[in-house]
């Protein structure tokens, strides 16, 4: 009895192994899995940097002929109006010389006149004519640029401001185009801040925010503002 079931076991094992077929591929086993969905919270974020205050209009203030300071009747911190004047240089030396070209002037200009009535008749030939009237503009000209140099003598404000900063005291010798004052326009400031790429590229203009609110409430927008240690509580809207 023994003998025969070990005979059909080997026969069973051998018909297998020369069959020939593989057997088929074992599917992997499907394993579940949980999934979140992450979302930023429902509070704006808010990044801060440091800035500093500019004045968006400011300009460093000349002479435009040079000379020694006669008075300066502003002071660092004061405001002044447009149109103000700011420093005067001693016109002595300018006024001599518009006085010295006016009456270079005024002769020249009687000459000219004499000379047009006197060529109509012939009196005297067109060439006199013609070198008086050269005369008479070169004289106009070096008249025109006496009174200009004269009044580059006193310095005026060009806009309304603060004085930033005086750089001269009075009294002393100053060349022209020499630095002066520095005016500042405070009636808009600029605020300067170093911002990341990253936050650069977030920054939308107004037009911007604009077309942001026309497409709808879901679209994102980037608002800045300003703050100051002496105004706290306040905020200042930035463009």
């Amino acid at each position: 009895m023994f003998r025969v079931a070990s005979s059909v076991f080997v026969l069973v094992f051998l018909l297998g192994a020369c069959s020939g077929q593989e057997p088929p591929p074992v599917e992997p086993v499907s394993r579940p899995v949980k999934t979140f969905v992450v979302a930023g919270g429902s509070a704006d974020a808010v990044r801060t940097f440091p800035g500093r205050v500019d004045a968006a209009q400011r300009a460093e203030l000349a002479f435009r002929v040079a000379g020694q300071l006669q008075e300066i009747p502003v002071r660092e911190g004061d405001l002044v109006n447009k149109g103000q004047v700011l420093a005067r240089l001693d016109p002595t030396d300018y006024r001599l010389v518009y006085q010295d070209r006016k009456a270079s002037y005024d002769k020249a200009q009687r000459n000219f006149k004499r000379a047009r009535e006197l060529v109509v008749d012939g009196n005297i030939s067109r060439m006199d004519y013609d070198r008086m009237e050269a005369n008479f503009r070169s004289a106009e000209a070096a008249l025109s640029q006496a009174k200009q140099d004269l009044d580059y003598t006193v310095l005026h404000s060009p806009f309304a401001g603060r004085v930033a900063q005086r750089l001269v005291e009075n009294f002393e010798d100053v060349q022209a185009k020499e630095a002066v004052f520095t005016l500042q326009n405070i009636d808009v400031l600029d605020v300067v801040i170093d911002l990341p790429e990253s936050v650069v590229r977030m920054v939308r203009t107004l037009a911007d925010e604009e077309r942001s609110i026309a497409r709808g409430p879901t679209a994102s927008s980037t608002t800045s503002y300003a703050t100051f240690e002496g105004r706290p509580g306040e905020r200042f809207p930035l463009r």
